[in-house]
Parts: structure tokens; C-alpha cells; sequence
């Protein structure tokens, strides 16, 4: 080989050589220019054209991962494009499924952070609440979320006090007072929740005022374990046909009548004058404490005003005008109630006792119960009779018939007292030790008062005193009587013992 043969292939060398150098340098170039336009796809989130650069780029740089991330995000915005979708038809709870799965994709948690919140906002504009809370807590910094919080959380505790109001006034309608008094108490100052806990106050210390046992003239009472109600003595008029009762979680009785004050707040009634004159209580409800006189019956309902049925040939029924009273009692002839301010309302043959009650209004303005009885006209007197009402301290005060010193209450010893049962010619008294007091006729022979067996008495429960006999409940369940036994109104009773301790 000569030297111009060499001289050409060195030259063709060469010019091989630095084509092949510019072909590299300008495929390198173009692969730099398609590598950069598919990032700049990617992250303008073209995917598709992205997709198609990296893969024709195939090794070059990371051109294999981020082809790989490139069709992982194509399937990611096919999740997302369809979840779009659902929101737009209305399909929310798909559309927070999809989105969740691609949390991290995108706007994904900006679209779900907008769907909840939408969501929270109609469920605040329907009134739902809770559900709108629930939805505003997962977005909690979103928005104005914070704001919508605080928004239900004084909705709800609005709600909350008003529910509890509604139910307390149902408690009060429906005459579960103590579980009224509880929610008014919690309600402080809102709306008159204070002067409803007061009523329910009053309404409790009526129904506190239950007997457990009755004295009449003619026959005993008592209420068993079960609210049903035992009865001795006569029974010309029927009235002690009470063995069907039920119930029964106070009683009285006087003449020819017994009542018992139901735990739903109506009445039952025994005894009748004639068929014709029968006593009719169907419709009393509401009744809070009951009380019989010698041909009438009278009850307390729970507004404090007072309704009466029977003989009214003394105006002892005229108790239209009784109001705001809190304790009832009736004697022979009289009905006496007790209001809220310490004042006494008279219907019936008491004008004594209202003359006596007028010159000394102050002495009772503390009274919370009263018992009255008497009033039986001897020869040509009429309208005699005492009361007895319980101070808030725990002593007496007493007007009217004094001859056997049945108002002598406040002796030294007379105090602690927790209730008090007035008899026709005497009263009886119980200390909150369990001992019993009296003070009264004691006639010979008649026992009315035997203070050999008194003071072997020891945790009394419940006192009754009638005409003419006393009756205690023991803490056992068995009862204790006093008196005389016309009719085995004593020696009859003697025998219970399952009273409703």
C-alpha cells in the first residue's frame, strides 16, 4: 500500500470518526431533549405522551422507573377521573372510597377534604348535627370547618338543654316529680327551670304527706306490702270493701268512706250513703293526697287546688277557692288546707277554728303538714274540732277545741317531731327517734291513751289516730293499736303483719 492509498483510509478514519462522534452527540442530544419533554409531561400530568417517551427512551437515565411510575399514575388517574365522576352523580360514598385508595395521588386529598366538607355542610343545613360534627372533625383545619364546630357544639348543647327541659316538664305532667326536680335543679337559670324545681319541691312534700295508716270512726286502715289495703271494723256501708284495691299508696277514712290515692295519681272510694248517692271519682286525676270527712271525701291534686265530692250540708265541699295548697286534712264537718305561705283555708263548720287561726296567722307561716279532726257537735255545739300543723323545726302548733287538752303540743318534750295524726279529742305525734307522743282525752276504760304500752314503743314508722283508737306501725311490718273496740276495729287489726313499712 503506497502512501496516497494510506493517506485515504486515514482520512476516511477520521471522517468515520467524527460523523460517528456528531451522530452520538446529536442522538444523545435528542435523547436529552425527549427525556426532559416526557418529565415535563409527567409533570404537566400527561401521562399518556410521557408514557410513550420513556418507554421509547427505554435504559436511558431513569427513563425505566419513571416509566413505571408514569403507568402507575395512569392507572391511578383512571381511579381518579371515575371517582370525579361518582362525585358529580351524586355517589359520594364511591367517590371517598376511590380517592382514598390514591390518597397521596394528585389533588386526591383536596378533592376529599371538599367532599366531606360538602357533605358536613348538608348535613348542618338539615339539622343533622352529629353526623354533620362527625364529617367536620375528619377536616377539622379545612376550610372554615373550625368554625362550623363550634357552631354545632353550641347547637348541641342548646339541644341538649332543651331535650332535658321537654323531658323534665313530661316528668313534672306526667307527676314523676323527684326525676323532674333532678333536671330542673341541672338547668340552673335557663328559662323558669328555678320556679319549676320549686313546684316540684311543693309537689314532693304533698306527696310526702302519705298515710300508711287510717283511723276512722267505725273501722281501721292499712296498705300492705303490694299497695293493697287492709280494712277492720264495720262495714254497714261498705266501707271496707277494699280488699280489691292495688295500688294504694295512701288512705283515709272517717264515717261511712274510705279513699286510697293511687301510685298513677287517681282514686279509689268505699262506702256510699244510698244507691242514689253513690261518690263518684272517676275523673279525679292528678291527686296527691286524699282525705275523708264523716260523709264526704276530699282530695289534693297536684296544681294545689282541691276537689271534693259527697254531703255538703256545712259547705265542708266549697273548696273551689282553695289554692296553692300543699297539705289537706278534714274533721266532722270541716276541710282545712294548707298553703305554701303558711295560711289555712276552712270550708265547712270551722268558723272557730278560722277566728282562732286569724289572731295568730305568724305562728304557722313555717307549718309543712297539718291533721285535723274533730268537730262533732256534743248536745247543741257545733263546729268544734282542732288542727295540728308540723313546723319545718320539728315542734307544733294547734287551734281550736282544747277541753281535753288535745292542742297542749309544745311541752318540753314535744320536738323533733316528723309527723303528727290528730284524733277526735286528742293528737299524736312521732319523733324522728321513732317514739310516739300524745296528748288528749283518756277517758276510763277507753284507753285512748296508755302510756304503759306507749312507751314500750320503739322505731314507729307511721302513727294514724280516729275515733277512738291509735294505731303505730313497727318497724317489722306488724301494728300496734290503741283504744276501744267498737266493731273489732282494734282487735282485728291487731292481727296484720305485712304492712308497707
Amino acid at each position: 500500500m503506497n502512501k496516497k492509498e494510506l493517506f485515504k483510509i486515514m482520512v476516511f478514519f477520521l471522517l468515520f470518526s467524527a460523523f460517528s462522534i456528531l451522530f452520538a452527540f446529536k442522538e444523545q442530544h435528542n435523547k436529552n431533549e425527549q427525556y426532559s419533554l416526557a418529565k415535563s409531561y409527567l409533570s404537566n400530568r400527561e401521562y399518556n405522551k410521557a408514557q410513550d417517551l420513556f418507554d421509547r427512551l427505554g435504559k436511558f437515565k431513569d427513563s425505566e422507573y419513571l416509566l413505571d411510575q408514569t403507568s402507575d399514575f395512569i392507572l391511578k388517574k383512571e381511579i381518579y377521573d371515575k371517582a370525579l365522576e361518582d362525585y358529580k352523580s351524586g355517589d359520594y360514598d364511591s367517590a371517598l372510597t376511590k380517592l382514598d385508595s390514591i390518597r397521596e395521588f394528585e389533588d386526591s386529598q383536596e378533592q376529599i377534604n371538599a367532599i366531606i366538607y360538602e357533605l358536613a355542610v348538608t348535613s348542618f343545613n338539615n339539622n343533622q348535627l352529629e353526623q354533620a360534627k362527625k364529617y367536620f372533625f375528619q377536616i377539622e383545619d379545612y376550610n372554615d370547618s373550625a368554625d362550623y364546630i363550634s357552631k354545632i357544639e353550641l347547637k348541641l348543647s342548646n339541644n341538649i338543654i332543651k331535650t332535658a327541659y321537654a323531658e323534665a316538664v313530661s316528668y313534672y305532667n306526667d307527676g314523676f316529680y323527684q326525676k323532674a326536680l333532678d333536671i330542673f335543679i341541672d338547668l340552673d337559670d335557663y328559662r323558669d327551670s328555678q320556679e319549676k324545681a320549686a313546684l316540684c319541691e311543693e309537689n314532693l312534700q304533698r306527696i310526702n304527706l302519705s298515710h300508711k295508716l287510717a283511723g276512722g270512726i267505725r273501722h281501721s286502715l292499712g296498705i300492705i306490702e303490694d299497695g293493697k289495703v287492709k280494712s277492720a271494723g264495720n262495714n254497714l256501708n261498705g266501707q271496707c270493701n277494699v280488699a280489691l284495691w292495688e295500688n294504694i299508696i295512701s288512705i283515709d277514712g272517717y264515717g261511712i268512706y274510705t279513699i286510697g290515692l293511687k301510685k298513677d295519681g287517681t282514686v279509689e272510694v268505699a262506702g256510699n250513703l244510698s244507691e242514689k248517692q253513690r261518690i263518684e271519682v272517676a275523673s279525679w286525676e292528678h291527686i296527691v293526697d286524699v282525705a275523708a270527712g264523716e260523709r264526704y271525701v276530699v282530695a289534693l291534686k297536684s296544681d294545689g287546688k282541691v276537689v271534693s265530692e259527697g254531703h255538703n250540708g256545712d259547705g265542708q265541699c266549697y273548696v273551689d277557692n282553695f289554692k296553692n295548697i300543699i297539705d289537706l286534712d278534714a274533721g266532722w264537718r270541716f276541710t282545712v288546707g294548707l298553703t305554701k305561705n303558711g295560711e289555712l283555708q276552712f270550708a265547712g263548720l270551722a268558723q272557730n277554728l278560722i277566728n282562732e287561726f286569724m289572731s295568730d296567722k305568724e305562728a304557722w307561716k313555717d307549718v309543712i303538714k297539718i291533721s285535723a279532726s274533730g268537730g262533732e257537735p256534743k248536745g247543741k255545739q257545733r263546729g268544734k274540732g282542732h288542727v295540728v300543723g308540723l313546723k319545718q323545726d320539728g315542734t307544733l302548733v294547734a287551734i281550736g277545741d282544747n277541753e281535753y287538752g288535745q292542742c297542749d303540743v309544745n311541752g318540753d318534750e314535744w320536738k323533733d317531731i316528723i309527723k303528727v295524726a290528730a284524733g277526735d279529742w286528742y293528737t299524736v305525734a312521732l319523733t324522728k327517734n321513732g317514739k310516739v307522743l300524745i296528748t288528749g282525752q283518756n277517758k276510763e276504760n277507753t284507753y285512748y291513751i296508755n302510756d304503759e304500752k306507749r312507751k314500750t314503743w320503739e322505731n314507729i314508722k307511721d302513727i294514724a289516730a280516729g275515733y277512738g283508737q291509735t294505731l303505730v306501725l313497727k318497724d317489722d311490718g306488724y301494728i300496734d293499736v290503741m283504744g276501744f273496740d267498737d266493731d273489732f276495729k282494734i282487735s282485728d287489726a291487731l292481727r296484720w303483719n305485712d304492712l308497707n313499712k
